[in-house]
């Protein structure tokens, strides 16, 4: 009997705490399989537009929030990793979340990509992430609840 060899994983990082908690509770897989972690950040530009929308702030000035709180989450994520011995690298990409997922899984060679996924607060835009993930992937992909 063969299984399947994990050695990186890819982990979509959004700005939610729900990030974390989910990280917390995937990373003895991560530990299990002594995997390497790939974190992922996408800045949308879609949701940048929405958002300044909405607010009235500029879209540079949403942006500017946006990539900042990408990068606290990013690193909460790292240290937690560090901290439980899992190698870690962080990437922030701009553009489309699919397409980067694809492209940086493919660059990396990870196995696995992780998802966490709020499933009563989230929105159609994540939805259709999944959907596409699921139709595209060339590997396995985890959803985790939170």
């Amino acid at each position: 009997m063969s299984f399947l060899k994990i050695k990186t994983i890819l982990y979509y990082v959004t700005t939610s705490p729900g990030s974390l908690e989910a990280f917390e509770k995937f990373s003895p897989f991560c530990l299990i399989h002594k995997a390497s972690l790939v974190e992922l950040f996408v800045l949308d530009p879609l949701v940048i537009m929405e958002i300044s929308r909405s607010s009235g702030k500029s879209r540079s000035q949403v942006e500017i929030e946006q990539e900042e709180n990408g990068w606290i989450y990013l690193y909460e994520i790292e240290e937690l990793a560090k901290d439980t011995g899992i190698h870690v690298e962080v990437s922030l990409q701009i553009g489309n979340p699919l397409d980067k997922l694809l492209e940086v899984r493919k660059m990396h060679q990870c196995e696995l990509i992780v998802l966490p996924f709020h499933m009563i607060s989230s929105s159609k835009r994540i939805d259709r992430l999944v959907q596409d993930l699921l139709l595209r992937s060339p590997v396995p992909l985890l959803i985790l609840p939170f």
